[in-house]
């Protein structure tokens, strides 16, 4: 798992289309990466939205943020809710495992 955790250090790749997840389930994460690195993404992930926005927040650009709903420190809405307050939300998928 850890050897797509985000890092900040990474350069973004011309014509890479890069994915990053905040999902706090390491099962469900690695479902998620098994299926977009095989389709050809590139993913980045955090288990918490507080990790999602200040990567975010400090430049990381994402040509899409998947969020889980529940997570520690930050939801997936409050994590929305602020990247938009701040005109930096990416084109964003919700997912839950709510039933």
């Amino acid at each position: 798992m850890d050897s797509y955790r985000f890092d900040p250090k990474r350069p973004a790749v011309p014509g890479e289309t890069h994915i990053l997840l905040a999902e706090d389930g390491q099962i469900y994460a690695r479902i998620v990466q098994a299926v977009l690195n095989k389709a050809g993404y590139t993913l980045s992930w955090v288990d918490d939205g507080v990790k999602a926005y200040e990567a975010i927040r400090d430049g990381f650009r994402p040509n899409l943020l998947i969020t889980d709903v529940l997570m520690p420190g930050m939801s997936g809405f409050e994590l929305i809710t602020r990247l938009k307050s701040e005109n930096c939300l990416p084109p964003t998928i919700v997912l839950t495992g709510l039933q």
